[in-house]
């Protein structure tokens, strides 16, 4: 009787040492096929050796060799919480989605997108936001400005004053530069002096 028991362990082990759990998987103490990728078992009733496998229906995927009932739910891109959908998948795949133009995903498991926040008036877009984070601000320094909020413009340098023009008004971080001629006014007691006449423009210049 231990010799017999002997054989059947040894010969459950060799079964086991020989089941391929990719395409195979155990079952009371056989070694049974799995169903493709792509496919299902139809149910658990099964035959060992020639399983019948249904096809993954639409919006399903199985990526492995399976003894499962039922596929895997391809994931619902929901147009409602700012997904697109980036790949469909296949029978065999699974799809991907992804946040939609302008947004990001609102936490590291990606439940829901959120706008990129927008820089406000005085700041500038330090790094863009992407599908995956948020848009980074900085403070407009250094002669630079920004009069908007926005979630992609950067600050932007002062106007240079080139040229005949001067600086009129001197900018800040949340207006530009203001460049212009020279406008000079002199002073009221030289109005009265008369350009015209030099010798009565020498002699006032003098008396003065």
């Amino acid at each position: 009787m231990k010799i017999f028991h002997i054989i059947v362990v040894v010969s459950l082990i060799a079964t086991v040492l020989t089941c391929d759990e990719t395409t195979n998987y155990m079952k009371n103490g056989e070694c049974c096929k799995k169903c493709e990728p792509g496919t299902k078992m139809k149910d658990e009733f099964q035959p060992c050796d020639k399983p019948k496998c249904d096809p993954c229906g639409d919006g399903e995927y199985m990526p492995n060799y399976n003894s499962d009932t039922k596929c895997k739910i391809q994931p619902n891109c929901d147009g409602n919480l700012n997904f697109i959908i980036e790949d469909p998948g296949s029978k065999t795949e699974v799809g991907k989605c992804v946040c939609k133009e302008g947004y990001h995903c609102s936490s590291e498991d990606c439940v829901t997108c959120a706008k990129h926040t927008e820089c406000e008036v005085g700041e500038g877009v330090q790094r863009p936001g992407t599908k995956d984070r948020d848009t980074e601000c900085e403070s407009c320094l250094n002669e630079s400005f920004s009069n908007i909020t926005s979630a992609v413009e950067k600050c932007l340098k002062w106007t240079e004053c080139t040229g005949d023009s001067v600086e009129i008004k001197a900018g800040t971080p949340t207006s530009d530069r203001v460049c212009g001629e020279y406008d000079y006014e002199p002073p009221a007691r030289m109005k009265e002096y008369s350009f015209a006449n030099p010798v009565f423009f020498f002699r006032k210049l003098v008396a003065t």
